[in-house]
Parts: C-alpha cells; sequence; structure tokens
C-alpha cells in the first residue's frame, strides 16, 4: 500500500476547520477533479455515509462510490473510495494555538502492481498520487482560511 501525508497548519480552530472539510456541498470545491459529490443515501455526516462522487477527467465523467469510514467529530473525517482500486483520503485536525490547527492529509492508494496502476511505472503513480495530495491540501487549506473568514460561521466579513 502506498501512503503520501502532508501536514500544515490552517487558519481556523479545528472545529470550524472540520465543519467545513464535513460538508459535502464543499467538497467538490476542495478535492482535486471531483466536480459533483452527491449523497446515496440518508446519511450526509459520520461513518457510512455514502456518496457518489462525479470526476471531471477531460471528456469523461466518472462516478465513484465514496464512503465515509473514519470519522471522529471535529478532528477526523475519511473518505474511502470504492471501486478499482480503492483510495482512502483522511483529514485529521489537531489544535494548534488560538483560531488556528494542524491539518495532516493522508493518502492510502493500493500498491502499483493493482488495477490500472499496474500499467505505470511505480515512481510515474508516487509522483502523481503526491501531486494530487499536495494540491488537494493547498486548496483545503485555502477554502477552510476562506470560509473561517466570511459570516457562515457567525464572524463578521
Amino acid at each position: 500500500m502506498g501512503r503520501i501525508t502532508y501536514a500544515n497548519d490552517v487558519a481556523a480552530p479545528p472545529e470550524i476547520a472540520f465543519e467545513y472539510t464535513e460538508s459535502p456541498a464543499s467538497v467538490s470545491d476542495w478535492l482535486l477533479g471531483v466536480t459533483a459529490f452527491d449523497a446515496e443515501g440518508p446519511l450526509e455526516h459520520g461513518a457510512g455515509a455514502r456518496f457518489i462522487a462525479t470526476f471531471g477527467l477531460l471528456p469523461l465523467r466518472p462516478k465513484v462510490t465514496c464512503e465515509i469510514t473514519s470519522y471522529r467529530r471535529g478532528v477526523v473525517l475519511g473518505y474511502t473510495l470504492r471501486g478499482r482500486p480503492n483510495c482512502t483520503l483522511t483529514v485529521r485536525f489537531d489544535p494548534l494555538g488560538h483560531d488556528s490547527s494542524v491539518m495532516t492529509i493522508v493518502a492510502d492508494y493500493p500498491p502499483r502492481h493493482a488495477g490500472w496502476a499496474g500499467r505505470l511505472p511505480g515512481t510515474a503513480v508516487d509522483a502523481f498520487v503526491a501531486w494530487a495530495v499536495r494540491r488537494t491540501e493547498n486548496r483545503l487549506r485555502r477554502e477552510i482560511a476562506e470560509f473561517h473568514d466570511t459570516d457562515l460561521v457567525g464572524r463578521i466579513a
């Protein structure tokens, strides 16, 4: 199993950062490649909630089932993309100080001999996943900061 980890400071307390990240309406704003993220059942939050993620890859629009597999309110949120191959993106928020937190993103993906990745050199797969996770982390950090600075969370803009 391959694993990529990034950690960085976020300009929002953990509960605000988690609130934004957990919202299904915001996922397409920060998760790289996702153009739509729609609930598949009655649950929209918490472990077991399932979604259909639509990816915008050139002219293709593949749909993948996504399930929340790790969940601890205000701290950890793990999305697992169900398909071939299964990949997991886990986001964790830890308090850092007044009005800030540390966001750690961990992406777990299958070894390169599984699925589509088996046709690519290992370094190319690792480099692509590292790039995608870094872009996702940057986008999420920026979106959380914008969300925290708006009146959406009860602050004066």
